[in-house]
Parts: C-alpha cells; sequence; structure tokens
C-alpha cells in the first residue's frame, strides 16, 4: 500500500517523549465504516469524525503504539503539527490520483469501429 512520510514541526508529547516522524495510509472504505459503526453517537460529530479518520491513516507516529493513536490525541495536537499532517495525507492523494491517470489507458477515438462495420 502506497504511504507517504513526513514530520511533524512540534510533536507529539507520548510518555515523556515528543514523537515526529509520521507516516500515513490511504483512508480505505473499512475506515470510514468502522468510524459510522464503532461510535454512533459521535457521528453526527464531524469534526470529530475528520480526527477519527485522521487517526486510522496514521500508519507511524514517532514510536507511539499505532493502538494509542485517537481521534482525541490528533485533537489535542499543535495547529502546526496538524496542518503538517493534513499536507502529508494531501501529498499521498495526489501521488495516488497521478498514480491512477497514469495508469489509465488513452481512449482512442476509433475504439470499436471494426466490430461495428463503420
Amino acid at each position: 500500500m502506497m504511504t507517504e512520510n513526513g514530520t511533524l514541526p512540534i510533536g507529539v508529547e507520548y510518555e515523556g517523549k515528543m514523537h515526529c516522524k509520521f507516516q500515513v495510509r490511504p483512508m480505505l472504505a473499512r475506515d470510514t465504516i468502522s468510524l459510522m459503526v464503532g461510535q454512533p453517537e459521535k457521528v453526527q460529530d464531524k469534526a470529530y469524525l475528520l480526527a477519527a479518520g485522521i487517526a486510522k491513516q496514521i500508519v507511524r507516529l514517532g514510536d507511539i503504539p499505532a493502538d494509542k493513536i485517537t481521534a482525541e490525541m490528533v485533537m489535542e495536537m499543535y495547529g502546526e503539527d496538524y496542518i503538517a499532517l493534513s499536507e502529508g495525507i494531501g501529498r499521498l492523494r495526489e501521488r495516488l490520483r497521478s498514480f491512477r491517470d497514469v495508469n489509465e489507458a488513452p481512449q482512442d477515438a476509433g475504439a470499436g469501429t471494426e466490430a461495428h462495420g463503420l
């Protein structure tokens, strides 16, 4: 799976240590579904859903165990760190789009005319 690496300018404090290096992955359908099913009382809170979605995309954040990376942790990030993380996700999204565009076969305007005898 494609990922994107980056560094938070300030970092997240966890167990007395600042963690700055991160790796994110694309949001998957199962992530969205688990957000809707896992905590139905928070589905109406768009800010929480956004933070929870970002938390699911974080593969690595320093040495913080993956199961400790939560929506609450994302919401407690410094603004600069949140922006850096969002930019990393944006870069990943652009790479995925460009990968798709490169692998799409160009449409041939004359394709299929032989089968119709034209």
